[in-house]
């Protein structure tokens, strides 16, 4: 008769353990929930951080493409300037004047399709290849300025 006793017994003692058990996890359960609750607040503030991110990216990105497309559009306007100087230039200087002319319009042309390619798909980082292009367009920029010191 003991052993039939000891073993309701030892049902009741692990149940009562099992429940204990579940009551301490569902305090810490409220606790945690307790704890959390502003994080609503919180995420909607996030969610406004990220969202006033992109815009400004976006923004950035709008700048960097009116920018570049400024640089191509005044490098074209200055070939038409050194290509208007040739008639006016010693015979033997027209030749060279206008191979270095016809390479900086071939660059220029380069630039532009780069841009119109990267604007259309929008493959890769754009802070760097925002980089990559204006490095380009400056120095493309400093070849005109030394076309144009030619006389």
């Amino acid at each position: 008769m003991k052993h039939y006793l000891s073993l309701p017994t030892l049902i009741v003692l692990a149940s009562t353990v099992m429940f204990q058990g579940c009551e301490s996890n569902n305090r810490a359960v409220k606790i945690e929930l307790t704890a959390l609750g502003s994080l609503p607040g919180q995420l909607v503030s996030s969610e406004n951080d990220i969202a006033f991110a992109q815009k400004e990216t976006y923004s950035d990105y709008e700048k960097f493409i009116k920018e570049a497309k400024l640089k191509i559009s005044r490098n074209e306007a200055s070939i038409v300037r050194m290509n208007a100087r040739i008639p006016r230039m010693k015979k033997a200087s027209q030749e060279a004047f206008k191979r270095s002319i016809d390479l900086i319009a071939s660059k220029n042309v380069v630039l532009k399709a780069k841009l119109e390619l990267y604007i259309e798909d929008g493959v890769g980082n754009w802070q760097t290849f925002r980089k990559e292009l204006f490095a380009e367009l400056n120095a493309l920029d400093l070849e005109i300025n030394n076309a144009m010191a030619q006389k």
